[in-house]
């Protein structure tokens, strides 16, 4: 657990170009002129290099999104190794604190003498060139001291007295003090008095006896070899397992445990393995109780991965992220991808091998990559696309407010021409685009289209390319999230542990197996003998090793039957090689019997120079028949060697006659076993011809088939489309028809309405016309009464009765129209008035009237008469 706190005052500005230039490639800040992006916050400075880098830095979204990451980037443990600050300006700073398990406060060694010295040139004031003179001595002390903690990424226990001892001498360290978790921390107020004066203080005697006094405090573990010193091992957790770093482990049990034997850690150079730490508490769990833990989250930044502090005081990364990094670099920074054509794909297969180099997939552990390989790396590639370097590429477009889709993604990978090389990376589009799950289409901007075509070539690669993706999974690691694996990515991390452990436990077999062979010489000796004599093993250490997916298997089935024969023609080769070998024993042989008759012809001509001396001497002397009889005795021995020698001679040409046919024999085997050699050699080189272009017919059955299953998925997707549409159409239709009875209910509603109102007329028409035969019958009968007037009276009266009795039947229809009977003013005349129906009609839409006398009137075809 870390804890830090730092003055409001501290003008990170000073840092951030330094920042800015590890964080972002330097090929997108080529036009980025920083001596012009003076600002007076931070903010403002940022934002002037998004405005000056011709639109080459969206990938990092706004200024506030940018600097948000320039901040979580710039706070790993020892950042000021790689973005040096005046040491003056730390004095501000409180010194950051761990915990262990236990809640115990530790310092790192580094930090805290850090801190003192830069109490000492905030004491001294050791900013101006006559200080820096006159103090030479001491700056070039603590400098020397510094280089000795270098080495080092240690720890030291706080204790009350130890620090308090520490601060006395120095004026500025108020701020070792160790402060509640909560607690807002400030800076402690100055001390008003002082016994000396700065320059009084010798510091150089101060840092002299403090090192003498706690050396463990401010000397690395390896030099104190002080088994009471702390030592501590840090407990990453990357959201999967929890794991620590091998070599720390094994530094801090040999440093607790010195008179057991020293483990000894694995690590290649600029690898840092690590170890599970369920496993640390298994295997080491009676060496680790001396031990201080604490937990390290690893740092996790939008673009990079953030490093974190090696045992070796350098800095580092995960393995799987600086992968990660590269492959981000190469495709957005340099666009490399945009650069290659159909002459210059070759070389993407150099670039998965140099990646190959540094990161292996059959690697067995996982493991933190040093940030110097990783910046090797890194120029190695910069001079391998140096061919394509000035090669013209499309920009990514702006993405407008309203998003972008799926099919948006494959418009602009198309569009950038990655379609031209990667024409599978269509069916990957949808893939990539499912990252944004959460989020809505109208949320996404132009970062995020960035980051869709990152993640589409990165799945299109490591399809390709199978290797890239077994190295991310050997590293437990996700193409889809850095923070926490995938369930699928999961799946495939436990298939690959299961994997690793077949082959660590098949290691250690080949290993044992090994070391049971050695025991015995002699086996050895015929082994590497048949070794040098086998064909079939030489052939497979030449051939390099072809990894094929079980689909190649079944292609490969004919193959096998003619394996088989040449696994015959071996066996018997391996019969003519040990004839060969008897042959060689019996030249050995041979030799033998060749030096056997070198001695007899020696022995010979030895008693011959004997033979002649004897006679020199019997001529001269002529003495003595004893040395006759010796001549004789010498003459016979040697008859007798001579026969001898006879039948060595015979028996040595019957041997010549044995070897020359055996020579010839072994001529012809010799020949035998090289045409066959030959044959194998040429058989085997087309079988190998043959799978490889097995292979390749795979490989390009596989393109035909990812090509039909993209066609396929493109016409799903226009089926589904279409069917969408359609889906469009009806519901739209539907909403028509709802829509189209809503108004006819409407429409009944007010005929009804209509209807009822027209009912209510008619009632209260005909109550009218009830009362009006009520009038008219009265009258009847008051004319009736009258009946005495005279007959011109009584004619006026009947016409006066036809007009009432008229009244009910006003319309009279004819063929062209209504009638209409009128009275004159005198009532002596009656005028009859014809209305054509068209015009009664239009007139009856707005009057219930007559057109010619204005009386109460009906249209009969709207309410016809009752009967």
């Amino acid at each position: 657990m870390i804890q830090r706190a730092r003055d409001k005052n501290i003008d990170n500005s000073a840092i951030l170009p330094a920042v800015l230039k590890s964080y972002i490639p330097k090929q997108l800040l080529k036009n980025v002129k920083f001596a012009k992006c003076y600002a007076m916050s931070v903010l403002e400075y940022v934002q002037k290099v998004l405005d000056n880098s011709n639109d080459s830095l969206r990938m990092y979204g706004s200024a506030e999104s940018l600097l948000a990451s320039l901040y979580a980037y710039m706070e790993f443990p020892l950042s000021r190794k790689m973005f040096p600050r005046e040491m003056g300006s730390y004095y501000y700073t409180i010194p950051s604190f761990y915990q262990n398990l236990k809640k115990e406060v530790l310092y790192c060694k580094q930090d805290l003498l850090f801190y003192l010295q830069s109490c000492v040139y905030a004491e001294l004031r050791l900013h101006g060139d006559e200080y820096e003179v006159k103090f030479a001595e001491l700056i070039e002390y603590m400098r020397k001291h510094e280089e000795r903690l270098s080495g080092c990424y240690e720890f030291v226990k706080y204790n009350d007295d130890v620090f308090e001892d520490i601060r006395k001498p120095f004026f500025f360290s108020r701020s070792l003090y160790v402060f509640p978790k909560d607690a807002v921390v400030t800076a402690v107020p100055y001390r008003t008095t002082r016994v000396k004066s700065h320059e009084e203080t010798d510091f150089l005697k101060v840092f002299d006896n403090l090192i003498s006094k706690y050396p463990c405090f401010f000397l690395p573990n390896s030099e104190t070899k002080d088994r009471h010193a702390t030592a501590v091992v840090r407990i990453f957790d990357d959201g999967n397992l929890k794991f620590v770093m091998e070599s720390e482990l094994f530094s801090a049990i040999n440093l607790k445990n010195p008179d057991q034997k020293p483990l000894e850690c694995m690590d290649v150079e600029g690898h840092y393995r690590t170890m599970d730490y369920k496993h640390v508490l298994e295997l080491y769990k009676d060496q680790i109780g001396d031990i201080d833990f604490i937990h390290s989250a690893l740092p996790i930044s939008l673009h990079i991965a953030i490093p974190i502090a090696a045992p070796t005081g350098d800095h580092c990364i995960r393995a799987v992220d600086a992968q990660e990094d590269i492959l981000f670099e190469n495709i957005l920074a340099l666009g490399v991808f945009q650069k290659i054509t159909r002459n210059t794909c070759h070389m993407i297969p150099k670039f998965v091998a140099i990646l190959e180099k540094y990161f292996p997939s059959n690697i067995t552990y996982r493991y933190f990559i040093n940030l110097k390989l990783f910046q090797k790396l890194r120029k190695e590639l910069e001079e391998f696309w140096k061919p394509i370097k000035d090669t013209p590429v499309k920009r990514v477009r702006n993405v407008g407010p309203e998003g972008f889709t799926a099919e948006d993604l494959k418009k602009e990978l198309k569009y950038l021409g990655y379609t031209e090389i990667f024409h599978e990376i269509t069916a990957e589009a949808p893939i990539a685009y499912d990252i944004f799950h959460s989020q809505k289409p109208s949320e996404l901007n132009t970062m995020h289209m960035y980051k869709a075509i990152h993640v589409s070539i990165t799945l299109v690669m490591t399809k390709r390319y199978p290797c890239l993706l077994e190295f991310v999974y050997r590293q437990k690691g996700c193409l889809h999230n850095r923070t926490k694996p995938c369930d699928d990515c999961l799946e495939s991390i436990k298939e690959t542990e299961a994997e690793i452990g077949a082959e660590i436990k098949a290691e250690s077999e080949q290993a044992s197996s090994s070391v049971t062979a050695t025991t015995s010489g002699n086996d050895a000796e015929k082994e590497e003998d048949s070794e040098k004599s086998n064909p079939e093993s030489v052939a497979s250490e030449a051939l390099p090793q072809v990894k094929r997916d079980p689909e190649n298997l079944k292609n490969s089935v004919e193959l096998s039957k003619t394996v088989k024969e040449k696994d015959e023609e071996l066996e018997r080769l391996r019969v003519y090689e040990e004839k060969s070998k008897k042959s060689d024993e019996t030249e050995k042989s041979m030799k033998g019997l060749e030096k056997e008759a070198e001695e007899w012809k020696m022995k010979y001509l030895k008693i011959l120079e004997e033979n002649v001396k004897m006679g020199n001497i019997l001529k001269n002397t002529g003495k003595s028949k004893a040395l006759e009889s010796q001549v004789k005795e010498k003459d016979e021995q040697l008859k007798v060697v001579q026969q001898a020698l006879e039948e060595k001679d015979r028996k040595f040409q019957k041997l010549e006659k044995t070897i020359k046919e055996k020579d010839e024999e072994l001529y012809d085997l010799s020949e035998v076993l090289n045409q066959e050699k030959e044959g194998f050699k040429v058989s085997f080189n087309g079988l190998l011809t043959q799978l490889v272009d097995k292979d390749k017919e795979i490989v390009e059955l596989k393109k035909a088939r990812t090509n039909a299953e993209a066609s396929q998925l493109e016409a799903a997707e226009k089926l589904k489309q279409a069917i969408s549409e359609l889906a469009k159409a009806v519901n739209g239709g539907l909403e028509q028809m709802k829509m189209k009875d809503s108004k006819i209910q409407e429409l009944e509603l007010k005929n009804s309405k209509l209807t009822e109102e027209k009912n209510q007329e008619i009632e209260e028409l005909k109550k009218q016309q009830a009362m009006a035969t009520k009038e008219d019958k009265k009258e009847i009968e008051q004319l009736k009464r009258n009946a005495s007037t005279s007959a011109d009276e009584l004619k006026k009266l009947t016409a006066r009765i036809a007009e009432k009795e008229g009244a009910e039947n006003l319309l009279k229809r004819s063929n062209k129209g209504f009638s209409c009977l009128e009275t004159s003013s005198n009532h002596s005349k009656s005028l009859i008035s014809m209305v054509l129906f068209q015009c009664a009609a239009k007139w009856h839409k707005i009057h219930r009237s007559c057109a010619h006398c204005r009386r109460e009137q009906l249209n009969p075809n709207e309410f016809p008469r009752l009967q």
